[in-house]
């Protein structure tokens, strides 16, 4: 179309012409993103879990407000 309108004079013009009027895409540098910093220390895990409560040794609950006490310290709440 350069060509047929008389904007450029030959084939190597009218495509420097329409190369700047229509630049290719460049594609994008991809850069590594960095890598994550840790700020935490390491942990050192040692030994073996603890045994845990035995609930054949604990005695029952003698009263309603001492289950519903027990079952809040339990769940955290207390």
């Amino acid at each position: 179309r350069l060509l047929e309108t008389g904007y450029a004079s030959d084939l190597r013009d009218a495509y420097d012409k329409a190369d700047r009027l229509n630049p290719a895409p460049h594609p994008a540098a991809s850069a590594a993103p960095p890598p994550p910093v840790q700020t935490r220390p390491a942990l050192s895990i040692t030994g073996a879990p603890g045994a845990g409560s035995d609930p054949d040794a604990r005695r029952a609950s003698k009263t309603r407000s001492e289950a519903i006490a027990r079952g809040f310290s339990r769940a955290g709440l207390a």
